[in-house]
């Protein structure tokens, strides 16, 4: 994989300022995850490191660290392992019950967002997953569900921002369809034709429900989730919050 056929993409990126970004590089990988976490600090006069997990990553952000004399960049795994990149050293973090491979794993799904505020560190995930991380390696699970309404599956949290001491988490649910072999088997992918599977994609929109994908936005304070008034069937693919502090739900149908 670490070879000249590793075809590796950027997962994960953010930037703390001019001089300080991360990128987070890997392939996808079910059997054999593994991610090149890649920082720059132009302060320095050797500004590049690398750390190498055996994780996918799925997001990474900057945290404001005293020991450290400025910023640190954490990074998030799918399977809720948290990368702390601290003075050329990794502290790693697992977050319990989060994950679909995992030891631990309760079958509430992946991850997907990494969001700091202040001290805090907020994790989000399928099946209304949110945890907190109120000093690092520490994490409390706020909310988890795996609820399914007749003809939907779980109603999964996807993006967040913070919001100066709380948080504002989009959600959505699919229409649920039987997984077929390829889903519950990913390597079964690996001899499949295009003929077979565009075959296989048309028999699996034929037997989706007919029921509409739908979105919903969640505003988080003290340990309560309130939803917010948005239309269902648009789709939001961003969350933007500008100088001015106004926050901007981006998508599509018409969202904005």
């Amino acid at each position: 994989m670490i070879g000249g056929d590793w075809k590796a993409t950027i997962q994960a990126a953010a930037a703390f300022d001019a001089d300080r970004f991360t990128i987070c590089v890997g392939e996808l990988e079910y059997d054999d995850p593994f991610t090149a976490i890649i920082s720059y600090d132009g302060r320095v006069s050797q500004p590049w490191s690398r750390t190498d997990v055996k994780r996918e990553i799925v997001d990474i952000s900057y945290m404001e660290d005293e020991a450290s004399d400025g910023p640190i960049p954490i990074a998030l795994s799918n399977e809720g392992d948290v990368y702390v990149l601290k003075n050329e050293q990794v502290e790693r973090s697992k977050i319990p019950g989060a994950g679909v491979l995992s030891d631990d794993a309760e079958g509430f799904g992946a991850v997907h967002t990494l969001v700091i505020d202040g001290d805090n560190q907020y994790v989000v995930g399928d099946s209304r997953q949110l945890y907190r991380g109120e000093s690092l390696g520490t994490w409390q699970r706020l909310s988890a569900d795996r609820f399914r309404e007749d003809g939907y599956e779980a109603e999964h949290f996807g993006k967040a921002i913070s919001l100066e001491g709380s948080l504002l988490i989009e959600s959505f649910q699919r229409p649920y369809s039987a997984p077929n072999a390829a889903q519950l088997d990913p390597k079964s992918w690996e001899n499949v034709s295009p003929e077979q599977f565009l075959k296989m994609m048309k028999e699996q929109r034929s037997q989706r429900s007919p029921k509409p994908r739908v979105q919903r936005a969640y505003h988080y304070l003290d340990g309560e989730l309130s939803r917010l008034s948005i239309p269902e069937d648009c789709v939001i693919k961003g969350l933007y919050r500008d100088p001015e502090q106004r926050i901007w739900l981006l998508g599509v149908a018409g969202l904005k």
